[in-house]
């Protein structure tokens, strides 16, 4: 079997949430733009939480994934993406939907087409798993740039082009402003932390050791505040 054929469990999964979105267009108007049933069923559909929907606003493909396309169609696309996609990538595909939302207004047959392109010029299959597994929201501007939009490797930007190539941790990629701060936040959540002495928590690329970002701990500030206060007594 081919490394890109469909996954059964994600074709379960895609189709769970598409009887229950169908349940929901039978019971009203539910493909209404913006309407409470259309929202609910998006949700139901990509899997999307409060951030997740408000990330859709920030592109016009997202905004047409989120008022316009049938949701008929949608749940299509979402299960061509995810059945096309490598076995360790289809686990993301609603996250590579959420961060280039334009990968769902591709029909199923250029659907396959994208993957096959990019996979064609990353370097295959176990290429495209170990860039989505890594960083799925960078994994999606390859994935749309390279394969849904024909271009190359050397069009994309440098940070793009140098994760890709496993010279630099995936957080290049958020820094340059790549990808989302949607996205950025979804990697986060997935580091490891630890508290390093001065620099509150400090969350770090598990396979570079770099240092993605860190935030003041409590603990940290009131130590902080308290030394400050010790030395205007002693003065």
């Amino acid at each position: 079997m081919s490394r890109l054929a469909p996954r059964v469990r994600v074709a379960r999964v895609v189709s769970v949430r598409a009887r229950r979105a169908s349940a929901r267009v039978r019971a009203s108007s539910a493909d209404a733009p913006s309407s409470a049933a259309r929202v609910a069923s998006l949700r139901a559909i990509l899997g999307l939480d409060d951030r997740a929907l408000q990330q859709l606003d920030h592109t016009v493909e997202g905004r047409a994934v989120r008022d316009d396309v049938p949701l008929s169609v949608l749940t299509e696309r979402v299960y061509a993406l995810s059945s096309a996609l490598p076995r360790a990538c289809a686990r993301h595909a609603f996250e590579l939907a959420v961060e280039r939302p334009g990968l769902l207004t591709l029909d199923t047959s250029a659907t396959r087409a994208a993957i096959e392109r990019a996979a064609n010029a990353l370097g295959g299959a176990e290429q495209l798993e170990r860039l989505c597994a890594e960083c799925a929201p960078a994994f999606a501007h390859l994935l749309w740039r390279v394969g849904a939009r024909e271009g190359t490797l050397a069009d994309c930007e440098r940070p793009l082009r140098d994760w890709a190539a496993g010279e630099v941790g995936w957080h290049r990629v958020f820094t340059q402003r790549i990808a989302s701060e949607w996205g950025y936040l979804l990697m986060l959540g997935r580091m490891e932390t630890s508290v390093m002495a001065g620099k509150g928590v400090v969350y770090r690329n598990v396979k570079t050791g770099e240092s993605v970002a860190f935030r003041k701990s409590a603990d940290f500030g009131a130590r902080a505040a308290a030394a400050a206060a010790a030395t205007d007594v002693r003065r």
